[in-house]
């Protein structure tokens, strides 16, 4: 009985890491886009590259925002330690807020 809970337990934490994970290398690929997508502008100006780039962000924008509304809803109601929880979330506002700068450059 206690084994089944425990074990239950490990998986949503296992879960959840991996759901961050996925969230952090959202955000590193935004920010190689974003970068080449840069060099890519100064070096040939605006063009169908370019564009493909612009999407790709928004696309990974969208993605990211889901992850971290996902994230949110597990922390607040699955998570025992709330000051953790705090911690988290505020990484991955800051995490958030640095795709929305990305996406309006």
């Amino acid at each position: 009985m206690f084994g089944l809970k425990t074990e239950t337990m490990f998986s949503q934490s296992k879960d959840l890491e991996r759901q961050i994970d996925e969230f952090v290398d959202t955000v590193s690929e935004v920010g190689i886009i974003f970068k080449r997508a840069v060099r890519d502008y100064l070096s040939n100006g605006s063009g169908s590259n370019f564009d493909q780039m612009v999407e790709q962000v928004s696309t990974m924008e969208s993605k990211a925002d889901k992850i971290k509304k996902d994230v949110e809803t597990v922390l607040y109601e699955e998570t025992l330690i709330p000051d953790a929880r705090s911690d988290v979330l505020r990484l991955l506002e800051h995490l958030d807020q640095m795709i929305g700068l990305i996406q309006g450059n």
